[in-house]
């Protein structure tokens, strides 16, 4: 009888044993599986960002301000303005952003007008006319392109910098003033060009800049 009585206890224990439930040896079961250590691009994610430009011939001139606005973080839509060497310039345009971590590769295009003036040379013709001369062109308002790739650093507390290198093109050739004179004359020297502008080129001309600004937390 009394192992009769063992045999059913050990059975009954087998039996409880089977039945309770199997835990997995997991010291922090509730530790997320996310990357703590993970970009979340928190940095690219400001709606709106103020900043200042300096630079050589740069689309908002030697230095200018602008607002920009991202309503998606990999486009950013710009449009500001400043001084050039002949006078005030406005400009906007679109550029693309590709963050990679803090730093971010960027493509600009876009469009803008001021004060220009241009130099060309009209080289001699032969014998009849040996000597070259220098033709002046002056807008008062000049409407252009321009396009560039630019680099960007941002900081976490919204800080960044960014440099750009660039080139700019007047859409049209015809000037508001034209003067011509020979190549060497004093400026005050030229004539009214007349005809002799009407085949040269528009103007194209590189620029590079420098960028500081703010992006502000919205």
């Amino acid at each position: 009888m009394p192992l009769r009585r063992q045999l059913c206890l050990a059975l009954l224990t087998g039996l409880l044993l089977s039945a309770a439930p199997a835990y997995a040896d997991d010291p922090e079961p509730e530790v997320s599986d996310s990357d703590p250590t993970a970009d979340d691009g928190d940095v690219w994610d400001s709606l709106l960002q103020l900043s200042i430009t300096l630079g050589l011939d740069t689309p908002f001139g030697v230095a200018g301000g602008a607002i920009e606005f991202t309503p998606y973080r990999y486009i950013t839509i710009y449009a500001g303005g400043g001084v050039a060497r002949f006078g005030g310039r406005v400009a906007g345009g679109l550029r693309l952003n590709f963050p990679i971590g803090n730093a971010a590769v960027g493509m600009m295009l876009g469009a803008g007008g001021g004060s220009q003036e241009w130099d060309s040379t009209l080289p001699g013709v032969g014998a009849t006319q040996p000597d070259s001369f220098t033709i002046t062109r002056r807008w008062d308002f000049a409407f252009d392109v321009h396009a560039g790739i630019t680099f960007e650093y941002r900081w976490d507390m919204g800080l960044f910098g960014r440099i750009g290198f660039g080139a700019t093109g007047i859409i049209e050739s015809d000037a508001d003033t034209c003067t011509i004179r020979p190549e060497g004359a004093d400026a005050s020297t030229g004539t009214d060009c007349l005809s002799a502008a009407r085949d040269l080129a528009s103007p194209i001309w590189g620029w590079a800049g420098l960028t500081i600004g703010y992006a502000l937390d919205l």
